[in-house]
């Protein structure tokens, strides 16, 4: 393993990313959320994809310099083209756009269209609740299919997540997770690094479970959420392509031919349902109760959602982030091509 300091990584990353053509400013966007990802341990939407992210600037997959716009809008609505570019540089405007209209009107739900990939979409949530709003995210895949429907072999959605954010007096609760049994950069990882993954996670072409990660890029896929309930995160990822890519115009799976995400972004102030005293009081109280319920054998704490994340980030920041030596090999790599150093 290679332990990279998160200042290190973020001057690499924004280095790659302004190499592609980018502005400084989208660079450090792009940069910071990447990292941030590796920092509460989710390598999978971390700086491995700084792989992906080069070789689609160079494909015309996705466009650096340009910015996103509103081409619809009311007080408490809009929809926001990404004209895609980065998805971190649309999902931010999206996001600050959906607060700002929630100041005035207390509750807002925005629409995103042409995004580059957007990353964890956790950290867009929760930008809503650092601010002391409910964030609400829902985003879908367009332009490529990795998991297949229930009761299928082939693949026809993709991996769809979802993220809700409550602001809570100790920090955000951040629940966010895919509709498919684990996030697709999990299993890219797992393929880049030689490891087998998780029975329940890939089918392969017969529609059987497999520990080989290779079958979700051949002619298998991943499964939905749910294992033996597959049926639950099948509705679910249909549910977030209708939300975020048949309402926004984005598209769905191979429907598209542009490759990024389609999303809805919803902020809610609690303000206007009770007054802060009175909602703080009543979380308080809902955490506590969750976390005095008996652990079970070998479990010493329950956590509530994005609980782990930001404990990661904390130790993460002081001892550095681990870097698998097949990724920091390609990173490094890249880093030649594009004359940046690791």
């Amino acid at each position: 393993m290679a332990v990279v300091s998160h200042d290190r990584l973020q001057q690499f990353a924004a280095q790659l990313i302004e190499a592609v053509g980018s502005p400084s400013e989208s660079a450090q966007v792009v940069a910071s959320h990447l990292v941030s990802a590796n920092m509460a341990g989710h390598d999978s939407h971390g700086v491995v994809r700084l792989l992906e992210y080069c070789q689609h600037a160079k494909q015309g997959y996705v466009n650096p310099q340009e910015t996103p716009v509103i081409v619809r809008e009311t007080p408490t609505t809009a929809l926001v083209d990404g004209n895609l570019t980065w998805g971190a540089v649309v999902s931010r405007f999206a996001m600050n756009l959906a607060i700002e209209k929630a100041t005035h009107c207390s509750i807002s739900a925005v629409s995103v269209k042409n995004a580059h990939h957007v990353g964890r979409i956790g950290v867009y949530s929760a930008m809503a609740a650092e601010l002391g709003y409910i964030g609400i995210v829902f985003c879908n895949v367009h332009g490529t299919a990795r998991v297949a429907p229930w009761g299928g072999a082939e693949r026809r959605l993709c991996t769809n997540p979802i993220s809700m954010a409550i602001p809570a007096e100790t920090g955000p609760i951040v629940v966010d997770f895919a509709t498919s049994a684990v996030a697709e950069g999990k299993v890219r990882v797992a393929k880049l690094t030689g490891q087998e993954v998780p029975l329940g996670w890939v089918l392969d072409r017969h529609g059987e479970f497999s520990t080989n990660p290779n079958h979700a890029y051949d002619e298998g896929a991943l499964a939905p959420l749910g294992g033996d309930q597959g049926h639950k995160g099948y509705c679910l990822a249909v549910g977030l392509d209708l939300i975020g890519g048949v309402l926004s115009g984005a598209g769905c799976g191979q429907l598209s031919p542009n490759y990024g995400n389609g999303m809805m972004l919803q902020v809610i102030d609690p303000t206007v349902y009770c007054e802060r005293e009175e909602f703080d009081q009543r979380l308080s109280q809902y955490v506590q109760y969750i976390k005095s319920a008996r652990c079970r054998e070998g479990v010493t704490e329950i956590l509530m959602p994005g609980e782990k994340e930001e404990r990661l980030s904390q130790q993460h920041r002081q001892d550095g982030l681990s870097i698998a030596d097949e990724i920091w090999k390609q990173l490094e790599e890249l880093g030649r091509e594009f004359g940046v150093t690791a």
